[in-house]
């Protein structure tokens, strides 16, 4: 059904730029489209009004009630990419997104409730896809041309899951932020690798290492470190749950097998 929330509001005088957030029920499903029905992605929808098409601007974040940044976007004309990325730090600032209009009237963004996803050194795919926020509240803040509008928000669990606890939705969303910075980790040492291989193509422990991160290509070719990660966060991110013991004692036993590699370079 659409969201029509914007409409509610749209004799109230007291909202200047950023209205009101809907609750937003957090379905985890796949979206998907044929000829006769499309079902979409759940989305929290930011409407905001533009009184001028002449805006520089506009950064969109969203944070949690402690103030840490959960994401964050900003308007660009071009296609998505990570700005103010710096690898040394692993510090990430926002998503350059052409998703973000700056046209005068009311215009929407749709956020897809997930955290960043983990660093890759492709553009189109850092960061994206990161793990789904857990129910709760937050705030989204819009700042456009140097001026901060925001507005708090709440995300309602299915309430088809009756036996998921609040406790369950906070640990699979902990264990999933320490998988994905992990693989953010795992991917700048692949990438310090491969930059290192360009130097020195014929160093035997750069090509070893190189082969024990990424799969080979063929056909039933053993999963290496990289691909042995994202399954096990391809596991825990398809339902909501309770992680068990053996999603830590696997996650445990990738951590030493990179600590391994590491030291195969000194």
């Amino acid at each position: 059904m659409d969201n029509i929330n914007y409409l509610r509001n749209l004799d109230n005088e007291d909202i200047g730029v950023l209205y009101p957030v809907a609750k937003t029920i957090r379905y985890r499903h796949r979206p998907s489209n044929n000829n006769y029905v499309s079902y979409p992605q759940t989305t929290v929808d930011f409407d905001y009004k533009l009184n001028s098409s002449e805006v520089s601007n506009i950064t969109i974040s969203i944070y949690d009630l402690e103030d840490n940044l959960i994401n964050s976007y900003r308007s660009s004309e071009g296609g998505d990419e990570v700005d103010n990325y710096e690898m040394s730090t692993n510090e990430f600032t926002y998503i350059s997104s052409s998703k973000i209009s700056k046209k005068a009237g009311i215009n929407r963004f749709n956020w897809d409730m997930r955290h960043r996803g983990s660093w890759n050194k492709n553009n189109r795919f850092s960061y994206r896809n990161g793990p789904m926020v857990k129910p709760g509240k937050y705030r989204v803040s819009f700042n456009i041309d140097e001026r901060s509008y925001s507005q708090y928000f709440e995300i309602l669990p299915d309430p088809r899951l009756l036996d998921i606890s609040s406790d369950n939705y906070n640990e699979q969303e902990k264990l999933l932020l320490e998988i994905r910075d992990f693989m953010s980790e795992v991917r700048i040492f692949e990438s310090m690798v491969e930059s290192k291989m360009e130097k020195k193509r014929k160093n035997r422990n750069l090509n070893l290492v190189s082969k024990e991160l990424n799969t080979q290509e063929g056909t039933y070719m053993r999963p290496m470190l990289i691909d042995q990660i994202r399954y096990l966060q391809a596991m825990l991110s398809r339902a909501d749950q309770k992680p068990g013991n053996d999603a830590y004692l696997r996650l445990n036993e990738l951590r030493s097998q990179f600590k391994i590699l590491k030291e195969k370079l000194g």
